[in-house]
């Protein structure tokens, strides 16, 4: 897989009392012509996973609603392997600031399909982009950007088991959130 990152952006957060922004970047694999949303920062808090998630399983989670009609962010959660709560609510966010959700008529911070995915789709493979490297959460807290690379540790589980040996060839497993 050789990806590029076509654009970073920050989206506003859309929520009723929410504060900041959520970074993101559009990734593309150029063996696939795959475009992939990955959740880079959070300011306001809250934690979400920083893993690849692919626009064919976006799609997939909105391919049941018409235009016109209410999209709860929760329909995102299956497009994560991540287990945040945030995720889908973060990704949504995302997705209104690229215009593929727009707010809902009288719910600012309700959504509704927004422009053509596949007309967008077509607009980001046509742009420039740069080597993408991964952000991974540093042990100080910190954000630091490191590249894919086969570190050969032991990777521990919630309970805090080293039961799994990290896969470098699994994209998700450098991006997973750290709690």
């Amino acid at each position: 897989m050789q990806l590029i990152e076509i654009k970073r952006d920050t989206a506003p957060k859309t929520g009723q009392r929410a504060e900041g922004g959520i970074t993101y970047a559009v990734v593309r694999d150029l063996d696939s012509d795959t475009l992939f949303f990955t959740l880079i920062s959070n300011t306001g808090g809250g934690y979400h996973s920083k893993e690849l998630v692919p626009l064919p399983r976006i799609a997939a989670c909105l391919s049941g609603f018409e235009a016109g009609k209410l999209v709860p962010a929760k329909v995102l959660r299956d497009a994560f392997t991540g287990r945040s709560s945030n995720n889908a609510g973060f990704l949504a966010t995302c997705l209104r600031h690229e215009g593929l959700l727009s707010a809902f008529p009288d719910a600012a911070h309700q959504h509704q399909l927004g422009s053509d995915l596949a007309g967008w789709r077509l607009a980001m493979l046509a742009l420039e982009g740069k080597p993408y490297v991964p952000t991974v959460a540093a042990e100080a807290g910190t954000t630091v950007s490191q590249p894919l690379a086969d570190t050969g540790k032991a990777k521990k589980s919630r309970k805090g088991n080293a039961d799994k040996l990290a896969e470098p060839d699994s994209v998700e497993d450098h991006h997973a959130d750290p709690a």
